[in-house]
């Protein structure tokens, strides 16, 4: 979007779309078919490929993976490492790195029973 707010040093791959009020700082790489609906992305950030942020908030040097979708208000803190294939639910707060295949919900912002390789093998198919 044209009312998006990149700075410059910042590298994009083939088909983002970054809606507005969208902010990305300064150093850091989107990977390849990522969607941000009104995130903000911190300084040295990488997001891998086919994520979807929306209304989020990346602090500063956060790593996401690949396959993630990180819901509305939430939160991930400097320095942490959101893995492949993660589920962050509405209005969570994510303080430590993730493992794969994870869930996590807002209900104290716990991993899920409930793996998102479980999930997408039940729904997907």
């Amino acid at each position: 979007s044209s009312k998006s707010i990149t700075w410059p040093n910042v590298e994009l791959g083939e088909n983002v779309f970054v809606t507005e009020p969208s902010v990305i700082q300064p150093f850091c790489k989107l990977g390849d078919n990522n969607i941000l609906f009104g995130a903000q992305v911190g300084h040295h950030s990488v997001v891998g490929c086919n994520n979807l942020l929306s209304s989020c908030i990346l602090s500063g040097n956060v790593t996401v993976g690949h396959n993630c979708f990180i819901g509305l208000n939430s939160s991930i803190k400097q320095n942490v490492s959101i893995a492949d294939y993660n589920i962050i639910g509405m209005n969570c707060t994510i303080v430590k790195n993730t493992a794969p295949y994870s869930i996590y919900s807002n209900k104290g912002t716990v991993k899920s029973s409930v793996s998102s390789e479980k999930l997408s093998s039940k729904y997907l198919r």
